[in-house]
């Protein structure tokens, strides 16, 4: 990747986040089942506080040369970008890509309709999305396990045969599969970190990774404490040598090394 640095930066603080932080009742490793798997909150954006944040980091990063920016589907993390990259004076290329999701295991970690969000934001690159079968189950076909896509996809043609699957058909559907499984979540700790590693492989081949400057990740707590890790266990795949970032922490770190 010739040794460029790349910085890796946390979504900033969501509705989703506000919501549990502000319940009452908890249940099993302090989760609100009610706000895990709220329909309201499929996909939610950054809360006030977040909003705040954006701008923060968006002054802490305006002098600094940025060739590229790579961010996750989920609106939190576009809605971040907006904020920090739009005046940049770089005027980085921003490309959205699919496997920078977060893992999925509550309702916000269910994506919105690309469609929908090109036309939200038309400047950014989707071409990564074109391969998909059903567009709106976008984030399904990122995990590694197939069975649990099969599962969703069967149960969706079944409930809706000669409909098209759009977001809002498909997000309850989404839900009540992630919460009949819970505890036990659709994506293990070894499948985000095979995701991580084939995210990296994408970004070391990018020509931008060429030239002078830097390129940003926007992504997810989980997803960035596997990138940042210097290896895994073998047992679990639990990560090794990792660096768990704050909401709008920004951290430095070459792909060369890692």
């Amino acid at each position: 990747m010739c040794g460029q640095n790349n910085k890796r930066f946390r979504d900033m603080n969501s509705l989703h986040n506000r919501r549990a932080l502000n319940t009452i009742h908890e249940v099993m490793h302090n989760e609100d089942i009610n706000v895990k798997f709220d329909l309201n909150l499929v996909d939610c954006g950054i809360s006030p506080e977040g909003e705040e944040q954006s701008k923060r980091a968006a002054e802490q990063l305006k002098d600094q040369k940025i060739r590229i920016v790579f961010t996750s589907p989920l609106r939190r993390c576009l809605q971040t970008t907006r904020i920090i990259f739009d005046n940049h004076p770089d005027k980085p290329r921003v490309v959205v890509l699919p496997a920078l999701k977060e893992i999925l295991s509550s309702s916000c970690d269910i994506g919105s309709d690309i469609k929908a969000l090109e036309l939200e934001y038309p400047d950014y690159d989707f071409r990564g999305f074109e391969s998909y079968e059903i567009p709106s189950l976008w984030y399904l076909y990122e995990i590694q396990r197939e069975e649990h896509t099969s599962a969703v996809t069967r149960a969706l043609k079944e409930k809706f045969p000669t409909e098209d699957l759009t977001a809002d058909i498909v997000a309850p559907v989404v839900t009540q599969y992630l919460k009949s499984m819970y505890p036990e979540a659709v994506e293990t700790q070894k499948d985000i970190n095979a995701r991580v590693l084939r995210a990296k492989d994408y970004l070391r081949k990018q020509p931008e990774f060429e030239e002078e400057g830097k390129a940003v990740v926007v992504a997810h707590s989980r997803f960035l404490e596997a990138f940042t890790a210097s290896g895994f266990e073998e047992e679990n795949g639990a990560p090794i040598g990792a660096r768990w970032l704050k909401n709008a922490e920004v951290y430095d770190l070459s792909l060369i090394h890692i």
